[in-house]
């Protein structure tokens, strides 16, 4: 079995001293890390949410991969940046009894994870890779 990359959180950190041992393989941010750097900061009983976290998921999508599972490598940068602009479009200014579905801090994390798909960190990861499998 080739060893092809890493999928893990603080892909930035461990990157040069992974790729210093291994080689250039790729050392990409986990998507299920990716994810619940946002899922944390939206209030767990906050009406909104399920419906919120379900669009989320869409940024890492491409436009034809709908099934319930990722089926399909995450999308190039272009289109995840794409994706994300539109679900911040979408989701900035809904609120339910006065309070944002996305707090400053869910903001905060979006704009971090905006450098990550930024830097490629996200792109071209297959299903089922990952921390969470």
């Amino acid at each position: 079995m080739k060893l092809e990359g890493f999928s893990l959180d603080n892909c930035c950190v461990w990157r040069l001293l992974l790729q210093g041992v291994f080689g250039l393989l790729a050392i990409k941010l986990d998507v299920f890390h990716a994810v619940q750097r946002i899922t944390s900061k939206i209030r767990k009983r906050h009406p909104l949410r399920r419906k919120c976290l379900d669009a989320f998921h869409s940024v890492f999508r491409e436009n034809d991969d709908i099934e319930k599972d990722r089926k399909q490598p995450t999308p190039s940068r272009e289109i995840m940046l794409k994706n994300l602009a539109q679900f911040q479009e979408n989701w900035s200014n809904i609120a339910f009894g006065g309070e944002n579905i996305l707090s400053k801090q869910a903001c905060d994390e979006l704009d971090k994870l905006k450098v990550h798909i930024q830097k490629g960190c996200l792109e071209n990861i297959p299903p089922k890779a990952g921390t969470r499998r």
